[in-house]
């Protein structure tokens, strides 16, 4: 297999010619892009990433094919959270100016979290949407930012107070709600154990979080033996690994592990 394409998951029941009864979920990240295909049953079928922009002929193969629907998450880098009676469509220029960004050079796109009342304003430059095009229609693009924050408010029915921490390649998301109100949400760089460390313990004396009784649910590219896990292991023992089976009805059944506790790929699904 290529080092630019990783397969995390195939089914044998996977077939390009059944395409137009299946869901596409993708994941437009910074450096990897990753898709998912799931049956009418919500069962994974197909779960592979690749390099951005070195699509090999099966990545646009796939890519190309008719699906039932399809969905886009994108890796946003900056993000606004305007609550819905405040926020105006018309005042674009306003909140790009707010993101130190141009309008020459970048889209202004909005995701509605209604269990908040608010909408996360996001940013594609121009390049990535055009990238987007060959393939797909991007009029309902989601932000990963809000998917996250979305995801992970489903676990208020049972939880008042929480760290979350999502890890991705060189970075990682901090979502906080404490007495079922979200208070924090942003993505801090994490290159190596000492970053990780310095921002954890920054963030958690701002918002005078007690991390030896805080709840810390953690995601993404991290296990029990990697170096992040065991430096939070040291001020916490309530660290518990995302996993969505709990938030999915029957409806929402999905058969991969690998599916279920990633949770961007779950938040499109469960939309």
């Amino acid at each position: 297999m290529s080092e630019l394409l990783r397969i995390e998951f195939i089914d044998d029941n996977f077939t390009i010619e059944k395409s137009e009864a299946y869901q596409l979920l993708i994941h437009w990240g910074k450096a990897w892009n990753q898709l998912s295909v799931l049956d009418e049953d919500n069962c994974l079928l197909l779960l592979l990433s690749w390099q951005k922009n070195q699509e090999e002929d099966r990545v646009t193969q796939l890519l190309s094919l008719n699906y039932k629907t399809v969905k886009i998450v994108y890796d946003n880098h900056n993000i606004l959270l305007v609550p819905n009676n405040l926020y105006s469509p018309s005042q674009d220029i306003h909140y790009l100016n707010m993101l130190c960004l141009d309008r020459e050079h970048h889209k202004l796109y909005s995701h509605s979290l209604n269990y908040w009342s608010i909408q996360c304003l996001f940013t594609i430059p121009d390049e990535e949407i055009n990238s987007l095009k060959r393939y797909f229609q991007i009029d309902n693009i989601r932000s990963k930012s809000a998917i996250l924050i979305d995801t992970f408010s489903k676990l208020l029915d049972d939880k008042d107070s929480f760290l979350s921490i999502n890890f991705n390649d060189g970075s990682a998301e901090y979502t906080y709600f404490k007495d079922k109100k979200l208070v924090y949400h942003n993505l801090q760089p994490t290159t190596n154990a000492d970053e990780f460390n310095y921002f954890l313990l920054a963030i958690s004396q701002q918002l005078e979080i007690d991390l030896f009784h805080t709840i810390i649910y953690i995601s993404g590219k991290i296990g029990k033996t990697h170096e992040y896990y065991q430096r939070m292991a040291k001020y916490s023992t309530n660290i518990i690994f995302f996993d969505a089976s709990q938030l999915l009805d029957q409806s929402l059944y999905t058969n991969a592990e690998v599916l279920v506790n990633n949770p961007i790929l779950m938040g499109l699904l469960c939309e």
